[in-house]
């Protein structure tokens, strides 16, 4: 819920509605770049697992400081 109101706030978005309409445009450009870049939706979304199993995710409303390549 702290990651709908920061984006209600970074989006200037009014409503809950309002925000998830944002976020599905998000994901139509990132569908729409994915094959300029010779990749796909099935690939993307294996890489986000893999990094979430070994850098954690996002779902306690955790703020992303920085981040430290191996």
């Amino acid at each position: 819920m702290i990651f709908i109101k920061y984006f209600c706030q970074r989006f200037e978005a009014s409503s809950y509605e309002e925000t998830v309409e944002k976020f599905a445009d998000l994901l139509e450009l990132i569908y729409a770049v994915l094959p300029l870049h010779d990749s796909s939706i099935e690939e993307l979304e294996k890489v986000r697992l893999t990094k979430r199993k070994k850098r954690g995710g996002f779902d306690k409303g955790y703020d992303l400081i920085g981040v430290v390549d191996d």
